[in-house]
């Protein structure tokens, strides 16, 4: 499930995320951000939030985009051969 949070408030963001993302530590969960200085100020907060960031994956923006486009639902085989991404349903 996507779940999107934003603020112009890095503080309010921080909280908001802190508040969202799961107690358990054994669940991966999947924070975007538009580059490494906000992965490591929200890192960070969330530390100092919660005390413990665990098993959470930040993906940079470009990157995580291009993979919704780029690769294959499960047991296809992988990339399509011409280059091409897959549908978007």
């Amino acid at each position: 499930m996507l779940r999107v949070a934003r603020s112009y408030s890095t503080e309010a963001l921080v909280a908001a995320l802190g508040r969202r993302l799961p107690r358990d530590a054994f669940v991966k969960s999947t924070v975007v951000v538009p580059n490494r200085a906000m992965e490591r100020v929200v890192e960070r907060g969330l530390a100092r939030g919660t005390g413990l960031v665990a098993n959470v994956h930040f993906a940079r923006l470009e990157g995580w985009l291009e993979g919704l486009f780029t690769t294959e639902p499960a047991g296809a085989g992988g990339p399509q051969a011409d280059g091409r991404g897959r549908k978007l349903e």
